[in-house]
């Protein structure tokens, strides 16, 4: 992974996750896990096919076996996202999340213990915005 556009992180049941991007801007997820001793040990590295951006990606846990990405597309700016399921290490098909463009990163969250995922992110000169949505692709939050 390339420092370059900047690495998000988020803690997994057993390990933690960390996204970024590779040196040609395409997105890369590392799964890091934690071992009977405490210590961390690099499992998987999963890279998008058709995901680049140019700043940083985002990731929340939505549920023990699934992690939230989402990132803006280096073309067009729209905020895409997929879902990662951990167990198996497979990505849901990626989707757009309609009406949201920016030239930053966003942020995503999923602060409670419901289906309600939070989008933040910039649209323009000192205006944040945020979203909603429900759900993940792998069931139930």
């Amino acid at each position: 992974m390339s420092a370059k556009n900047g690495f998000a992180s988020t803690p997994l049941p057993n390990g933690l996750a960390i996204a970024g991007t590779d040196q040609k801007g395409k997105l890369v997820t590392s799964l890091i896990k934690q071992d009977s001793l405490g210590k961390l040990n690099y499992t998987a590295a999963l890279a998008f096919a058709n995901a680049q951006t140019n700043v940083s990606p985002s990731v929340a846990i939505i549920t023990n076996d699934a992690m939230h990405c989402c990132w803006t597309d280096h073309k067009d700016y729209q905020l895409r996202y997929a879902d990662l399921n951990i167990e198996q290490k497979t990505w849901s098909p990626i989707q757009k999340k309609h009406g949201a463009t920016t030239i930053r990163s966003t942020v995503v969250c999923r602060p409670f213990q419901n289906d309600e995922v939070f989008y933040f992110s910039e649209t323009g000169k000192d205006i944040v915005n945020y979203t909603q949505g429900s759900g993940n692709q792998y069931g139930p939050a």
